[in-house]
């Protein structure tokens, strides 16, 4: 069935749609997402562009199969040492032909369906630069369940710049012209999701589409859990936010936004510090929160006791788990 669906995407030389794919130490997942592309049922063609990051397993192996079984579908990016994720998709996103490219981490899933209805609502809206779509997320027990489920919905650089982004990176089908001249920056290395959908999203609105159209692996291998919750690695992501956001302002999105967006990202660090306990920088990160913008009814309460963190971090834990789950993502 797979070479049937080859033979009728390969049908014009120039693709309309690249699948960027990047993979490091993948070996138990690799196979299953080169599957989950290569069944995609399109009435358009495709390429798939697979970068792997110098693997230390078989992930390379398996990549090599795959290749030598569709060579006019899959174009491989092999390097003599490790390059690291940014770089690894900048090469990927270089050597994509397609109007469209499609980002798919090497342990994500597409769904069947998924190319096809996110490449019809791009050409049918124009004024969008990306297209997300809900999830559901398998965590390695294999149990899957409902992530970043939303409404469908199209929103600007300003919607997301203030409220972060709705959708996980490997939902994301994106036009190749909204990358900018000069290239991604890739300064944000803790959390660089963010920042890449600010520098789509100065082209065109975000079009998220509210059907579950993919998976997204949660487990010890993935990128998600790479540094845990330590203290410098929360740091860390807030600066990356902090500077997405900075980028943000200077391409385009209104000072308010942006205030409004920098007091979310402290006041979402405030949380998962009081989480571990972290009381000194609860109590300053919340300082920062209500110095950038009106905090929301939950925020104000959590502010009048923040002198109190020992009692709040009992009410509010239970509650606001589900920020930290956000905020890796």
């Amino acid at each position: 069935m797979m070479e049937s669906m080859v033979n009728k995407n390969s049908s014009t030389n120039t693709p309309k749609v690249s699948v960027a794919i990047g993979t490091y130490n993948h070996e138990k997942f690799i196979a299953a997402t080169l599957k989950s592309v290569l069944s995609q049922e399109t009435n358009f063609s495709f390429e798939i562009i697979v970068g792997d990051d110098y693997s230390t397993d078989f992930t390379r192996a398996i990549i090599k199969g795959f290749v030598a079984q569709f060579p006019e579908k899959i174009i491989p990016l092999f390097y003599d040492g490790k390059v690291g994720g940014n770089e690894n998709y900048i090469n990927i996103y270089d050597a994509c032909k397609g109007e469209y490219i499609a980002h798919l981490d090497g342990d994500d899933l597409m769904l069947p369906g998924k190319l096809q209805k996110q490449i019809n609502f791009l050409d049918t809206h124009p004024e969008c630069a990306i297209s997300g779509h809900s999830m559901n997320v398998i965590n390695s027990a294999g149990e899957s369940r409902p992530f970043k489920t939303n409404p469908s919905q199209m929103y600007d650089l300003d919607y997301l710049v203030k409220n972060g982004c709705s959708f996980v990176h490997s939902s994301k089908v994106f036009r190749k012209n909204a990358i900018p001249p000069e290239g991604m920056d890739c300064s944000a290395s803790n959390v660089g999701d963010f920042l890449w959908h600010i520098q789509n999203a100065q082209y065109g609105k975000v079009g998220y589409l509210g059907e579950v159209l993919g998976t997204y692996r949660k487990h010890t291998q993935g990128n998600s859990f790479r540094n845990g919750s330590r203290r410098d690695h929360i740091i860390g992501v807030f600066k990356d936010l902090m500077y997405s956001i900075d980028y943000a302002e200077g391409h385009g999105a209104s000072k308010e936004a942006c205030e409004q967006g920098r007091s979310r990202v402290y006041f979402q660090c405030a949380v998962l510090f009081l989480r571990k306990k972290e009381l000194d920088l609860f109590k300053m990160y919340m300082e920062g929160a209500k110095n950038y913008a009106r905090l929301s009814v939950k925020g104000r309460v959590i502010w009048s006791l923040r002198k109190t963190p020992k009692i709040l971090y009992w009410l509010t834990v239970p509650y606001y788990f589900l920020l930290s789950v956000v905020f890796y993502r």
